[in-house]
């Protein structure tokens, strides 16, 4: 349907049967394992990593639980930093103009920036990558939305193999598994549970609707109040120390 023509899906709230899914959320010995690499902890990137995306997009999936697709769409101008609270903030946003598309409506959002991935320099990185393409340069440009099959779904397939490479043998571990891994710690660390679903982008079932998107995010909850829940996301005996930061832009060393 053209963008300009106002209708309503007669069919929203009709689902099918559908299996379970096997996909489980990851060990932390199995995170342990994968963020020891030397891809996080020296900067030795193999060739299907894509440079910086091999590193941030786990890193940015741990603290966000956000699909690969939703974050290899990031502009340098999706991430910005609210006036009053100076809260850091990632918008998860449609730009059908620029190929990005969400997967429900409910998946455009806003989600703080985590306190570990700052420390990893990643609003340095934005800084960077902005002042070196524009605002609205795409953040992992080999994976981003304009390079079609050759983005992220050869991306997903070379993290499926770094995860076997790296230890992690189950196969129902897969990228999808950090979304279940935070909806875990979310749970774990007792976030306010319409917040969690609201930062995780489920749609809001069984309550007084409050809309979709950012702006509506912000307004029921407070940039501070989700800053909260995101800071409740926790790993007990997952050791991030010898992850080495990255924030200014390099040419990646490969392995």
């Amino acid at each position: 349907m053209p963008d300009d023509i106002q209708w309503t899906d007669p069919f929203s709230r009709l689902r099918l049967p559908e299996e379970r899914s096997e996909r489980t959320s990851f060990e932390m010995a199995e995170l342990q394992l994968l963020f020891s690499g030397p891809l996080f902890t020296e900067h030795r990137f193999p060739l299907g990593a894509h440079g910086a995306a091999g590193f941030w997009l786990p890193v940015l999936a741990l603290f966000t639980g956000a699909r690969q697709a939703e974050l290899g769409s990031l502009a340098a101008n999706n991430v910005q930093v609210d006036a009053e609270t100076n809260v850091p903030l990632i918008y998860f946003i449609s730009e059908r103009a620029r190929g990005k598309r969400l997967k429900t409506e409910a998946s455009e959002r806003v989600v703080p920036v985590h306190p570990e991935v700052m420390r990893l320099g990643f609003m340095s990185y934005v800084a960077a990558r902005g002042e070196a393409d524009g605002q609205d340069a795409w953040l992992f440009p080999s994976v981003s939305p304009d390079k079609g099959r050759a983005g992220i779904p050869a991306w997903s397939q070379w993290f499926g193999r770094y995860l076997r490479t790296a230890g992690v043998t189950n196969k129902a571990k897969v990228f999808h598994s950090f979304r279940h891994t935070v909806k875990d710690a979310l749970r774990r660390g007792r976030a306010d549970h319409e917040a969690r679903e609201a930062l995780i982008g489920h749609a809001q079932q069984g309550t007084v609707s409050w809309g979709y998107g950012a702006p509506a995010m912000l307004a029921r909850f407070t940039a501070a109040g989700l800053l909260d829940a995101i800071n409740r996301i926790n790993y007990p005996g997952l050791d991030l120390s010898r992850v080495k930061p990255l924030g200014l832009l390099s040419l990646p060393r490969c392995a």
